[in-house]
């Protein structure tokens, strides 16, 4: 699967993931590479011209979370509101770019990161809680429609999605690596397949999409994939990967150090007396 990407080039491609528990959540990350065309409707990609979705998990434009774009080179996170509660940065055309956005809930009010390229782009604080909804996960453009509306033009590589929401330096940490590990992973599609109706996840929650064109699901091989071999995570792979540990090991961490401070105080304290 190297060098493979989905490209979306008719209004009809995209890849779905059914509605799960790994997907109800309060806080989130997700990392989405994408390489834009065009923001524009000039080509008939979106059925409204001029929001092209790049993903979104949302019955409505009420519901949910997404990342879209507008022209002439922006890009758009939001949760409940897409045009209330979103942030927003500016990414070039016809060329990769890898996005992070993250939401944490807080009850005095929720926080909205967008990075682009492993630097905070745009930050929004005091938003409400993100309405949940039982809709898929879509990924280039939205389930509306019969040919799916608001369609993405151009490629988008691996999407991950964490439980929480990151911190800026792990956001940066992780920036310069192809592969990011930590048992907060919830999704993971590296959307490489190339000869496959599923679209595997390669998280614990083995949570697998479904490459469809209108409505119905196709194999892979029958997509086209991206023409440009230069693939930045794929290039990245000689500078490791980055392991963002969950918080249970953490704490679980700060308990053996503890642990281990606490053994050799006593020990000193014997050999002392």
């Amino acid at each position: 699967g190297q060098g493979m990407v989905l490209v979306v080039d008719k209004r009809s491609v995209r890849v779905e993931v059914p509605n799960g528990a790994n997907l109800l959540f309060g806080s989130f990350s997700v990392q989405v590479w994408v390489k834009p065309k065009s923001w524009s409707d000039g080509e008939g990609y979106q059925r409204e011209p001029g929001w092209p979705v790049i993903l979104c998990k949302s019955r409505s434009w009420a519901d949910g979370f997404g990342i879209y774009g507008s022209p002439p080179n922006t890009v758009h996170a939001y949760i409940n509101e897409w045009n209330k509660c979103d942030v927003s940065a500016s990414i070039e055309l016809n060329k990769w770019s890898c996005l992070v956005m993250t939401y944490e809930f807080k009850p005095e009010g929720g926080v909205l990161h967008l990075f682009v390229n492993g630097k905070l782009a745009a930050r929004r604080d005091g938003l409400p809680p993100m309405r949940k909804n039982d809709a898929p996960l879509v990924i280039g453009s939205t389930q509306w429609g019969d040919m799916g509306w608001y369609a993405f033009h151009g490629s988008i590589g691996p999407v991950t999605f964490w439980s929480r929401a990151l911190k800026e330096a792990e956001v940066g940490q992780m920036a310069g690596c192809r592969v990011v590990k930590g048992e907060d992973v919830v999704l993971n599609l590296e959307l490489n397949e190339t000869n496959s109706v599923e679209a595997s996840d390669l998280s614990s929650s083995a949570s697998n999409g479904k490459y469809m064109d209108s409505l119905t699901p196709v194999n892979r091989s029958q997509l086209p994939f991206d023409d440009d071999c230069m693939l930045p995570w794929e290039n990245m792979s000689s500078k490791g990967s980055a392991n963002i540990a969950g918080w249970n090991t953490r704490i679980l961490l700060l308990g053996l150090g503890s642990c281990l401070v606490l053994v050799f105080g006593v020990r000193r304290l014997l050999k002392a007396t």
